[in-house]
């Protein structure tokens, strides 16, 4: 059976259309006109030396999936891609899972090191801690289900009996959000 070809629009989450009027407008235009999904970039904060390419605005990619969840119906909301060690995994899974849980399942999420070392630094990480050629996968694998049953992370003090406030995903039984 064909499948047919998917197409996604980034949002305007940072240069000189970053702003809410046109990340609205923008996604709902794309919801409009059929597109499949609407994509958002990720940087925590943007250095000096990369305000040129970036611009001053860079809005945070999981908020703005949440808000792009709230004013569509259809269209897939996707990060492209998500710089996991800027976050705490556990409240990421819980950030992903909510936004996912309120959107009816419609997250994708693409996840990464991060490539840009003066923000690594600004965000109190030496580059090889994030750029490195190996990463603990096992460590940064989120089964959101499984987090919302059983929120227990290498490295977290909390142990499972401690932790509540969780949100499973809609993805399924057994089903991890990824």
């Amino acid at each position: 059976m064909k499948q047919r070809l998917r197409v996604g629009v980034v949002l305007p989450t940072y240069r000189r259309l970053a702003n809410p009027a046109n990340i609205k407008r923008a996604a709902e235009l794309s919801e409009s006109l059929g597109f499949d999904s609407v994509w958002v970039t990720d940087h925590i904060v943007v250095p000096a030396a990369s305000v040129e390419a970036f611009g001053p605005t860079f809005f945070e990619a999981v908020t703005t999936m949440a808000y792009v969840a709230g004013i569509t119906t259809r269209v897939l909301i996707g990060a492209a891609i998500l710089i996991v060690p800027f976050r705490h995994p556990l409240l990421l899974a819980k950030m992903l899972a909510s936004a996912d849980q309120l959107s009816g399942g419609r997250l994708i999420v693409g996840a990464g090191l991060g490539w840009l070392e003066a923000e690594s630094e600004l965000m109190g990480l030496a580059a090889d801690e994030v750029s490195g050629a190996e990463l603990d996968v096992d460590h940064w694998r989120i089964d959101l289900d499984e987090v919302a049953a059983h929120p227990d992370f290498p490295g977290t003090e909390a142990p499972r009996s401690e932790a509540y406030g969780l949100v499973a995903t809609t993805r399924g039984e057994g089903t991890p959000a990824q």
